[in-house]
Formats: structure tokens, C-alpha cells, sequence
């Protein structure tokens, strides 16, 4: 199906300032386009259905089809779907619901986001509409789309349990069997390690692949009321005895070796986590039942031989839960736009009805390796080519006593933002398991604050003319100054980009204030700073005096030099990011074991990985300065130093430093500032990790805002930014006498 690119403002004022320093930053979040006002329904296109979804797997493929046969059979009321990666949806998804310009289909997990969007009145209730589709649909895995006995969201892809795959050539290669239960989970470790093969394969710079382990060891040990507790709210629910041991299991793993080298800086989103399996690399991987079709199709040979297989989270001795229970997604779902029109609102309707899980749509699923929550499926699994896999994941489902949606989803945004950033660090061995348990207490005791506070059930919503200058004043005033205003406004407000903001005054400050995470990014950002003044000042100064020379070859290396410029900041992230892959890396690669380091997965090294790439990005700019700069000095002065016997370096120091002393104040300027603004490449090359070690402010910004959606709270740390970019900038100016910036040329 052909893919539309769309573009929209967000609407409100609150959304746009929300996102004008971000976009500052190079991160803004923008929603797709969608024609139409918002009072009729952001989605509007005429006729046109929209839908946005997350790549990868079958599902991917089934989505799309399924909205072909739509479309062939009704021409004028077509479809039409974006497609994103698994993280940029969870960001970009949000922002567009609460600004008004969700898609016609919303996708997700359903949880704790979908009682949002309910609360907030953001979907519709599709109970009369979806009767058919019901009926097809296994109830355990229906009833995650309910909330008070109504239908909200209607599943519609493969049921996701997480499941233990191995690779049965690296059992037998150490003569081992797949463990059944921890302790000969843990007994396997140290064979494998003396085979050189990491037990274990995780992604953790997606952080989320970490809650397998939790939710399954908490589950084993405390059964699922553990977490039931924390879903009520309940006051210290997080102090269970069993998140605890969860935990400990959890770092004895990561001090036993049990993950591979490198694992903080695995994504997911990359598939890299599986390649390590179907490589040989690794020799287990903790995944949900989704990436098998990923694997089936990049490694068919290993499927097809059995040498890719599954099974079911071992069990933990004296645990209190079921080994039947499995975590995971019971299912994708689809929910329908409240703001949709009438009419589109029925074509979704319809097509939900009418294709989902019909008999094309299951069959579909099934031949791609996906394992549909479709009842008296059994004969068919059978007679699959993939039989043993879908029949081992439909009676995971089938069977299970309990079925836990994955935590990220289950919990509300903020609460599951603060989850994974703590279990993080419990994985990197960064925090205890008593200091995760605290910390998740605080989150969930502040979310319980919130419900019970005032106005809560609310938060629903001398030189050239004056007239050269209007068209800058105008430009800045709309783009700069209304954006700061309201970004000034959302601070003083309660706002989780759902519901409309609520003034609570001075509460966010020193809630924001008094967090180790802001004083943690207020830190790392001043390194970053002072760094990238010390690093890329005297390389600009030395390769821009250098490129100002007449040569020939100082014009080539001068175009080279240029060649960083060109490149964008995310596509810089990914090269180097690639790069440095401790496991398919340069240094992999060319086997040299320098460069085979888990550079952006140690906490120690990953900042000044950053801080390198950064450099590299835009020393090139600050070259080109100094190059005009040392090109405008006259060249009588030169003439006349040599003449008075001063060599090379006492030119260097008392002629060229001198003439391009505002040069110098400008370019640091930019740095100073500059620095205080890196956002994309960051981003795009850590997210923030590995645990808070890149989480710089502008990144803390951003994560706060459109991870946790506490708006109000990214809101206070904007105007923090901008009071320490405006003080930085100032006091640059003031102390070096910028200010008064007077020609340096004679007569001038």
C-alpha cells in the first residue's frame, strides 16, 4: 500500500509551545497531517480512513493487506496508513491524540493508555459495532479492549506472549539442556561463557526488553497479585518481597556475565538482539513471540533446520505464582478516533468488524508465523508449516491462568517512564534493588496525589529605520516569544497532553527542582558545555587558520573538512552508532580490540563518545569562521612582523589571536549556546543512556514531556534551559566585551 507523509501544526497554544523548544533542540514531535478542523475531526479527508501503526514483522504486512482488500471492495471510502518504528509511535501517537489530530484508527496495547484515552474522551465506545468480531475472538484477550463492560479497543494482530528462544546448535555444542527451571539457568552460565558464548541476549538501549525479566522473576516468585497491587495504586505496592528478589536475580545475572558484551547498546528496533541468537552469538534470547517472523525471514535456515526454538520462562523454586502465567502483548489493538467524523467513524467500525480475524485475515497471520487469539484454531496450527512454534504460542495463551500485559503498557505513561529508567539502572548495576523499590514508591505515591488533589477530576483540558527591523520583531515574536510565553504558562500547570492543562501554581518548581534527575541533567550539561568549548574551540581555531592559507591542497583538505556538514545529526548518530557496535561493529569487523568496546553502552565511556561525535558534527562550522576571519586580517601586518624578526608562532600569537579576538567570542558563543541545545544526535546515538548518563537537559526535556507526559514538569525544565542559555550568553558577551564590538580595521 502506498504510505502518505503527512504534516500539521499541533493545535493549541499549549501544544505548540510544548514543542518549540524542542524543535530548538531539533526534536520536535510533530503529528502527521491531517486534513480537516478540528471540530469535525482532525482526521478528516473527505472520504479517507487513516490509520497509523508500528513497522516490523507480519503484522506489518497483514495491516496493510487487509486495508488493500478494503479498499478494492470500497472505492470511496478508502484507507489509508503510516507506518512508524515501535519507539517514534509511542512519542508521536500521544502528541497527536491530545492535540486533536489522531488518526481515524488509533493503534496500541490498550492498559493504562487506553483507560487514558477514554477518560479523557479521546475514542469511542464500539460495542455495537464489533459484535462479530467478538465472537471470533478468544474472550481472555477481548477483554483487555473493555473498560467498565464497554468496548474501547478490538485486537487485531498475533497474541504476543514473551517467550525463552534458544539455539539448539549452541546447547548441543556445550552438551546442555534447554533449563526449565533458575537455578539451571544459572548453572548454564559459566559453560557457556567458558565456550566464549554469552548466555544471554537482551537490547538494552530500548530499555523495554528489560521488563521481560522482571515481570516474569516477580511474577514466578510472587504470583501476579504482586503487580495487581501496584495496577490498584495501593500505598507501597512496590515493596512486595518479591519485586525485590526479582530484582537480585536480576543483577546476579548481569554479575555472572549472563548477558553479551555490549548489551546497553543493542536496540531493538534494529533486530540486533536476534541476530546474536541466529548468529551463534548468543545462546538465548528473553523476546516476545512477535520476532519470530523477523527471524524467519532473516535467518530461514535456522527456522527451518529446528535450530531456533522456544519455550516457556523457567520456573523459580518456593515461588508462589503459576509457570504457566506469561507476560506480553495479549494482542495489538485498534480504537476509533472520538475526533473522526460520524462517517469515518463508521467505515473503521466496519472494517474492524467485517476483516479483522476473518477467516483470510487469520489465515494470513498464520502463514506469516503469527499466532492469531482466534478460537478452535487448534487443527489449523497443526497443519502449519510453523506448527511447533504457533502451537507452542497459542496454548501458552490458551493455557494461561493469567496473561499479564507487558508494564510499560499496563501502567499509566508517566509511572511506566519512571519504570523503565530505574530498571535500567538496576541493569547496569548503576542502582539497588532497594533503591529501584523506593524510587517506584515515590512515582506511584505521587500518581496517587494526583488523582486525590483539588481540580484533578478536571485535568481533562542607531542605524537603519525601526520599519527594516518589524519583519525580524514579527518572525521572532511569533516563533520565539509566544512559544516562551507559553511554555512560561504550561509550567504553572498540570498537563499530561490528553486532558486540557490545570493551574496548580508553584507546584511543578520544586517537585522539578528537587529531583536527582534534573540536578543529574543540569550536571551533565554543564560538562557538555565546558567540553565542547575546551574541545572544538582551539581545533576550530588551529583548522580555520590552517584552511585560510592560499595552497592548493589546504582548498582540498578544506572541502573534506567541510563533508560533516552535509550530513544530518540523526544520520551521523545511526553511522556511528553502527560503528561502534561492540557486537557487528568496525571493531568486530576489522578485529581490533581497541575499538571493539562497548562504547555507548558503559556508562563511563558513552558521554564522551557523544561528546566526540558532537565535535565531529560541527567543528567543520566553527572552521569556516575562523577560516573568513583569518582571511580578512591584512597581510601587512604579517609583512611587517617578519620584518622585525618574529617567527611563525609570534605571528600566530600576537597577530592572528588578536585580529580575530570577536571571531573567537562569536564561535564560542555558539558553542556555549550550542551546547545547551544537543538534542537529536543524542538522542538518536544513546536515548539518554546508558541508565542517565547522556540524559543532558534538552533530552531530559524531552523525555519528561513525551515519554512520562508530564508537560507541565518539561515545561519547568525548558525555562531552565532558557534562563541558563540567556545568563550564558549575557554574561559571555559582558565579560568579554562583546557588547561593544567596534571594528578592528583602521579608519573604520
Amino acid at each position: 500500500m502506498r504510505l502518505k507523509t503527512r504534516n500539521k501544526l499541533m493545535a493549541g497554544l499549549g501544544a505548540l509551545a510544548a514543542a518549540g523548544l524542542l524543535a530548538g533542540c531539533g526534536g520536535g514531535v510533530q503529528p502527521g497531517d491531517q486534513s480537516g478542523s478540528s471540530s469535525e475531526g482532525a482526521s478528516s479527508n473527505g472520504g479517507e480512513v487513516t490509520a497509523w501503526a508500528v513497522t516490523g514483522g507480519v503484522h506489518e504486512q497483514l495491516w496493510n493487506a487487509s486495508f488493500d482488500w478494503w479498499n478494492e471492495e470500497h472505492p470511496d471510502e478508502q484507507f489509508s496508513v503510516e507506518m512508524f518504528a515501535n519507539d517514534a509511535f509511542k512519542e508521536k501517537i500521544r502528541t497527536a491524540v491530545g492535540a486533536g489530530n489522531a488518526p481515524t484508527l488509533i493503534w496500541g496495547w490498550a492498559g493504562g493508555t487506553l483507560k487514558e484515552y477514554v477518560d479523557n474522551d479521546k475514542v469511542v465506545d464500539i460495542t455495537e459495532g464489533t459484535k462479530d468480531v467478538l465472537e471470533r475472538v478468544i474472550p481472555s484477550v477481548a477483554d483487555v479492549g473493555r473498560i467498565d463492560d464497554k468496548v474501547y479497543a478490538i485486537p487485531n494482530a498475533q497474541s504476543q506472549p514473551v517467550i525463552l528462544y534458544y539455539n539448539q546448535d549452541l546447547f548441543d555444542q556445550v552438551g546442555l539442556s534447554v533449563p526449565t527451571t533458575w537455578d539451571e539457568l544459572m548453572d548454564s552460565i559459566p559453560v557457556f561463557k567458558d565456550a566464549g558464548i554469552a548466555p544471554l541476549s537482551v537490547a538494552g538501549q530500548s530499555k523495554w526488553p528489560y521488563l521481560m525479566y522482571i515481570q516474569y522473576l516477580s511474577d514466578r516468585i510472587g504470583g501476579p497479585e504482586a503487580f495487581d497491587a501496584v495496577l490498584n495504586g495501593e500505598e507501597d505496592a512496590w515493596s512486595n518481597p518479591a519485586f525485590a528478589e526479582a530484582l537480585t536475580k536480576i543483577q546476579d545475572l548481569v554479575r555472572e556475565g549472563a548477558f553479551i558484551d555490549g548489551y546497553g547498546s543493542i536496540a531493538a528496533d534494529a533486530n540486533a538482539d536476534q541476530a546474536l541468537l541466529y548468529t551463534g552469538r548468543a545462546a538465548m534470547l528473553l523476546q516476545g513471540s512477535w520476532v519470530y517472523s523477523s527471524m524467519k525471514a532473516d535467518a530461514p535456515e535456522m527456522i527451518e533446520s529446528g535450530a531456533i526454538g522456544g519455550t516457556t520462562f523457567p520456573s523459580v523454586e518456593g515461588g508462589l505464582g503459576d509457570p504457566l502465567n506469561i507476560v506480553g502483548n495479549p494482542s495489538n489493538y485498534w480504537s476509533v478516533s472520538s475526533t473522526a467524523t460520524a462517517e469515518q467513524q463508521k467505515i473503521a467500525t466496519e472494517y474492524l468488524n467485517d476483516i479483522v480475524f476473518d477467516e483470510q485475515y487469520t489465515d494470513f497471520l498464520l502463514e506469516g508465523g503469527g499466532v492469531p487469539p482466534v478460537l478452535g484454531l487448534e487443527d489449523k496450527l497443526a497443519e502449519s508449516d510453523d506448527a511447533d512454534f504457533l502451537t507452542l504460542a497459542y496454548s501458552m495463551v490458551r493455557d494461561a491462568p493469567h496473561f499479564q500485559l507487558s508494564w510499560d503498557q499496563a501502567l499509566p505513561s508517566e509511572q511506566a517512564q519512571e519504570l523503565l529508567t530505574n530498571l535500567e539502572k538496576v541493569f547496569m548495576l548503576q542502582s539497588t534493588p532497594e533503591e529501584f523499590v523506593d524510587a517506584m514508591n515515590a512515582t506511584l505515591k505521587s500518581a496517587i496525589s494526583k488523582i486525590a488533589a483539588p481540580g484533578a477530576a478536571d485535568r481533562r483540558r542607531t542605524g537603519p529605520g525601526f520599519w527594516l527591523a518589524v519583519p525580524a520583531i514579527v518572525f521572532f515574536g511569533v516563533f520565539a516569544l509566544i512559544p516562551l510565553v507559553g511554555v512560561v504558562f504550561l509550567s504553572f500547570t498540570a498537563w499530561d497532553g490528553l486532558s486540557s492543562p490545570t493551574f496548580v501554581g508553584l507546584e511543578n518548581w520544586p517537585r522539578i527542582l528537587s529531583q536527582p534527575l534534573t540536578h543529574n541533567a543540569i550536571w551533565l550539561s554543564v560538562k557538555v558545555v565546558i567540553a565542547s568549548l575546551l574541545i572544538q574551540a582551539p581545533i576550530s581555531l588551529l583548522l580555520g587558520v590552517f584552511m585560510a592559507g592560499k595552497q592548493k591542497y589546504r582548498a582540498v583538505l578544506s572541502v573534506l573538512f567541510f563533508l560533516p556538514l552535509l550530513f544530518s545529526s540523526a544520520a551521523v548518530a545511526i553511522a556511528f552508532k553502527s560503528l561502534l557496535d561492540p557486537n557487528f561493529g568496525i571493531g568486530s569487523a576489522l578485529n581490533l580490540p581497541f575499538l571493539n568496546q562497548d562504547w555507548l553502552g558503559d556508562p563511563n565511556l558513552a558521554l564522551w563518545v557523544a561528546l566526540f561525535v558532537i565535535a565531529w558534527s560541527f567543528i567543520p562550522f566553527h572552521s569556516l569562521l575562523y577560516q573568513a576571519g583569518a582571511r580578512q586580517i591584512p597581510i601587512q601586518l604579517y609583512e611587517a612582523a617578519r620584518i622585525d624578526g618574529a617567527n611563525g608562532w609570534q605571528q600566530f600569537w600576537h597577530i592572528t589571536i588578536p585580529q580575530l579576538r570577536y571571531t573567537i567570542i562569536t564561535s564560542s558563543t555558539l558553542i556555549l549556546v550550542g551546547a545547551l541545545t544537543y538534542f537529536d544526535l543524542i538522542f538518536v546515538l544513546t536515548q539518554g543512556g546508558p541508565g542517565n548518563a547522556t540524559r543532558i537537559l534538552p533530552l531530559d526535556m524531552y523525555l519528561t514531556g513525551f515519554r512520562s507526559f508530564d508537560m507541565g514538569g518539561a515545561s519547568v525544565i525548558g525555562v531552565i534551559l532558557v534562563v541558563i542559555g540567556l545568563a550564558m550568553s549575557l554574561g559571555l558577551n559582558r565579560a568579554t566585551g562583546a557588547h561593544r564590538m567596534e571594528s578592528q580595521m583602521e579608519g573604520q
